[in-house]
């Protein structure tokens, strides 16, 4: 099965900008984190540049690629609709859904 998590290239350089205390909160932080997406949806490409914007090299999921994951967004996460940020958090999950709620969330806690 391939990788679910897409490189960002720029990744590295954010966290070697960062303050040395700060680079493992970041990290700990982004794994939590996956967003399920779809390729050509433009919601969900406003997300992935906010991501880009701001250098998070945070999992994606494609739904047209992968009917599991899909099915677990329907049932766990209430709703068939991308983009949906997965927050993996103290052993509970959220299922954030609508790309402003999704990028001032990403603002907010990684800008």
């Amino acid at each position: 099965m391939p990788s679910l998590r897409r490189v960002n290239s720029h990744s590295w350089w954010y966290l070697k900008s960062r303050p040395d205390d700060l680079k493992g909160n970041i990290m700990a932080d982004l794994n939590g984190l996956s967003l399920y997406h779809k390729e050509h949806c433009p919601f969900c490409h406003k997300v992935r540049a906010v991501m880009t914007e701001l250098k998070l090299d945070i999992p994606l999921v494609d739904m047209n690629a992968n009917a599991e994951e899909w099915q677990r967004l329907q049932t766990e996460g209430g709703k068939g609709m991308v983009p949906c940020l997965r927050i993996d958090q103290g052993g509970e999950t959220q299922w954030m859904y609508e790309s402003d709620d999704i990028i001032e969330y990403l603002r907010d806690n990684f800008a």
